[in-house]
């Protein structure tokens, strides 16, 4: 009936009007919408940057051998500049027998530094009998009949007279000998003195050309013992 279908259709509409105000839909329910995934950050830019691996400088390495440098060679050959010079040095060297050069106007000084040969003479400080004090000298102990003393100079060039002065040491073994002291110049004797215990005597010769010179002490006569002989002054006057 059509007064019946309008009503329904009246109905239907009221219904409708009052979901909609209500904020209902109308119709076959529908799945609820899904919320889309956030996208991830990016995790470059975050990520923290590795860190670089040591190295292998940082650490010894195991196989390594020691160098050479760090070790001695046992094979090395001490060098000559550590131990004795077996090369002879020239004449005139320090610490060597030299050649003395006297010249025309010079006064030289016989020493035991300047000495070619010194056998049995020392350098120190010696007393003369009858002396105040004692002075430095020359000595050499002479033993009877057992040879003599000699003390021997070489020269390069030489010129001049050479003197010197001879006594016996006042702490001799022997107070009665007599001593000779002689002047040799090239295997010459050219000058000679005999000194009592309490005696003093200078000796003087020519030096000019010679090479050599030796100063000679022995005992003569009569003999006990030893007695010291003594050089307390030599020199050569150019």
């Amino acid at each position: 009936m059509p007064s019946s279908r309008h009503f329904v259709r009246l109905t239907a509409a009221s219904v409708a009007v009052a979901a909609v105000l209500s904020g209902c839909t109308i119709g076959s329910p529908s799945r609820s919408a899904t919320p889309l995934p956030s996208e991830p950050l990016p995790t470059d830019t975050l990520a923290p940057e590795p860190t670089e691996a040591p190295t292998d400088s940082a650490s010894p390495d195991p196989s390594a051998t020691p160098s050479d440098s760090a070790s001695p060679d046992p094979s090395a050959t001490p060098t000559d500049s550590a131990g004795p010079d077996a090369t002879p040095q020239p004449s005139g060297a320090p610490g060597t027998p030299g050649l003395i050069s006297v010249d025309a106007g010079q006064q030289t000084q016989l020493t035991m530094a300047n000495a070619f040969r010194s056998d049995g003479w020392t350098e120190g400080s010696y007393q003369t009998p009858g002396a105040t004090a004692p002075v430095q000298a020359l000595g050499a102990v002479v033993n009877c009949n057992q040879g003599t003393a000699e003390l021997e100079y070489r020269f390069s060039t030489s010129r001049g007279q050479a003197k010197v002065t001879v006594a016996q040491d006042a702490l001799s073994d022997s107070s009665d000998n007599t001593l000779e002291f002689l002047l040799v110049a090239d295997g010459k004797q050219v000058a000679s003195k005999t000194v009592t215990f309490k005696q003093t005597a200078e000796l003087a010769a020519s030096v000019n050309g010679v090479t050599a010179l030796k100063v000679v002490a022995r005992t003569k006569g009569a003999c006990t013992n030893s007695s010291t002989a003594l050089i307390t002054k030599a020199f050569i006057q150019g």
